[in-house]
């Protein structure tokens, strides 16, 4: 299940197709118009980003897609690093990230089936519509619980079948 969603993902990153191609070339516009479009048809992440202690937490998202909830936890002060199935989103996130001089602990293109982090590494593992896609998920279950901290937090949203999608949930460590 894994090689399909890859090549689809280098194909199509996440998110790709909400903006028009004409920012191509221009990725400074092209994230600017990009978070419009979010934040404006999911308004709700940034209150909930906001309510978020992100404060000098070493933090890891699961899925980038643009990098815009990852420039938010930035903004809000946490030791960020991320990792994304694809290369090209991993790249997009790099070039968003330098474009507005924004510092990070690194940005790694892996699976979270094996989370290239040593043990109780971070503080916060955050991940926006991504978990539900990942078939061997009580695999990806045991590497979050490995690299977070005791006492650490999963903050994570995950899209139901019947409902539009579930508000955040906050599972301990």
């Amino acid at each position: 299940m894994k090689r399909p969603l890859r090549h689809f993902g280098k194909a199509h990153p996440c998110g790709d197709t909400f903006v028009d191609a004409d920012f191509a070339d221009d990725y400074r516009s092209f994230f600017k118009e990009y978070d419009r479009f979010r934040y404006g048809q999911e308004h709700h992440i940034l209150e909930c980003l906001d309510a978020i202690d992100f404060q000098d937490k070493r933090v890891l998202e699961i899925g980038l897609g643009q990098g815009a909830d990852s420039e938010q936890i930035i903004r809000r002060g946490a030791i960020w690093s991320g990792i994304d199935l694809t290369r090209e989103s991993a790249q997009r996130v790099l070039t968003r990230l330098k474009l507005n001089a924004l510092p990070h602990a690194g940005v790694v293109c892996g699976s979270a089936l094996s989370l290239p982090f040593q043990d109780a590494s971070f503080d916060i593992v955050f991940s926006h519509g991504v978990l539900h896609h990942i078939p061997e998920i009580e695999k990806a279950q045991g590497e979050i619980r490995r690299i977070l901290k005791p006492g650490g937090e999963l903050i994570a949203m995950l899209y139901a079948k019947r409902k539009r999608l579930l508000t955040a949930a906050l599972f301990f460590a």
